[in-house]
């Protein structure tokens, strides 16, 4: 069966014609393709499409040899994996910054080292900060929840690739306290997003001998969310071959005073490190040795912050749902390499 592939074309030409978009629009939906064209800037256009292979290719030649580019056009083409959130191809309100295009001014990505040595030895604990969603999504004229789904996507692409490299430990932001705030329908959407996504991904923790676990407060989330997790917490006990960790309803100062108010209530005489840590969401989770954050952003955002005191953070200039099992190995390749010498 023929599969859905990803295709992305800058086009950089002297000439502008207005017509240009009008006309991909009406190529790419002859052909069955879904995406959209924006402008980067003057004479710089940018492609996102999504079909089968052929269709693709149809385009490809379509946009390469018609009249609507001059003579001294540039075009730069990448293959990535779908998001399958398109309905039909369009024009994009939004300006939008080159995304995955090599060579985009933009782009403050080193060469890739994706290669992994020999000696490759894998750190115990990798968290995550999927920043970019929002943004994301915005730029594609996608609506928000679309932006989570592909960021759910993402994570779960993710997965194959920690087990390969034996990633003991993931965890991962998945709701933070601070997103309470935004709208309620956002919020309820964002929810039920949560509820639907780790309600499918119980078959792929079983069969893959995955540990779940949450972190962060259970009072405010949705009841049926609640006994979710605790269903595939308990049926995922005994798995022993990785730890999926999630935060969610999860802030970092929040899980500190939950901490001391239950060392206030067991009236100890004196509380050390070990202590203190058995009493956080965290207790028999060891701390990361890396925290990756998204969207080139540095800053932890109350993620973790008791567990982080010895931890590298790498932060990739990617909005989350563009972040790729390849840039993963990149970070820990990084990582193995500085830790090694």
């Amino acid at each position: 069966m023929a599969k859905i592939e990803c295709m992305e074309i800058k086009i950089c030409s002297s000439v502008k014609n207005t017509s240009f978009k009008k006309e991909i629009v009406h190529k790419a939906t002859e052909l069955g393709i879904t995406g959209f064209i924006s402008t980067e800037e003057e004479h710089t256009s940018f492609i996102h499409a999504e079909g089968f292979a052929q269709a693709l290719q149809n385009l490809l030649s379509w946009v390469s040899k018609g009249a609507h580019t001059s003579n001294d056009r540039q075009l730069t083409v990448t293959w990535e994996n779908p998001t399958k959130v398109y309905e039909k191809f369009a024009i994009a309100k939004y300006m939008i910054p080159s995304v995955n295009i090599p060579g985009s001014p933009q782009s403050t990505e080193l060469e890739k080292e994706t290669n992994i040595p020999k000696a490759f030895s894998p750190p115990k604990h990798v968290a995550l900060i999927p920043r970019g969603s929002y943004i994301w999504a915005k730029l594609r004229h996608l609506d928000q929840s679309k932006g989570y789904q592909v960021t759910a996507q993402a994570l779960s692409g993710l997965i194959p690739t920690l087990q390969e490299l034996k990633i003991k430990y993931f965890s991962v932001i998945i709701f933070s306290s601070l997103s309470w705030k935004l709208p309620t329908k956002e919020v309820r959407n964002l929810l039920d997003l949560i509820y639907r996504w780790i309600d499918s991904f119980q078959p792929i923790l079983n069969k893959n001998k995955i540990k779940f676990t949450t972190i962060g407060r259970k009072d405010r989330l949705p009841a049926k969310l609640v006994e979710l997790i605790k269903k595939i917490e308990n049926n995922t006990k005994n798995n022993k071959k990785m730890n999926i960790v999630f935060a969610i309803d999860y802030s970092g100062r929040d899980e500190i005073l939950r901490c001391i108010n239950t060392l206030i209530d067991k009236k100890l005489p004196r509380v050390d490190e070990k202590s203190f840590s058995t009493a956080l969401d965290t207790s028999g989770i060891p701390d990361p040795e890396i925290i990756i954050t998204t969207a080139g952003k540095l800053s932890l955002d109350d993620f973790l912050p008791w567990q982080s005191i010895k931890s590298m953070i790498y932060s990739s200039s990617k909005y989350f749902p563009d972040f790729t099992p390849e840039d993963l190995k990149e970070i820990l390749v990084k990582y193995f390499k500085r830790t090694k010498n």
